[in-house]
């Protein structure tokens, strides 16, 4: 995990991926594009704090899992 935190602002990018401005007045949940298909999605950037914490990041991957396993037409899908 790189030690260097990642300023989240307008027009910075995670990976494949360019902020364009936060959702909400959740300051961890982003508007952005995926570079690879130009497609829009909604990122959410976890904090070191629980991005190291075992238990939080498993929790945090069950509910990914469950949500992208639903389907329905009138619901975003999670990839």
């Amino acid at each position: 995990m790189p030690s260097d935190p990642i300023s989240l602002v307008p027009g910075a990018h995670i990976g494949d991926y360019a902020l364009f401005e936060p959702i909400g007045s959740s300051p961890d949940l982003w508007r952005a594009e995926d570079a690879r298909t130009g497609g829009p999605v909604a990122l959410k950037v976890l904090s070191c704090s629980l991005s190291a914490d075992g238990g939080r990041r498993q929790e945090l991957t069950r509910q990914l899992q469950q949500a992208a396993a639903f389907r329905h037409p009138h619901v975003v899908s999670i990839r």
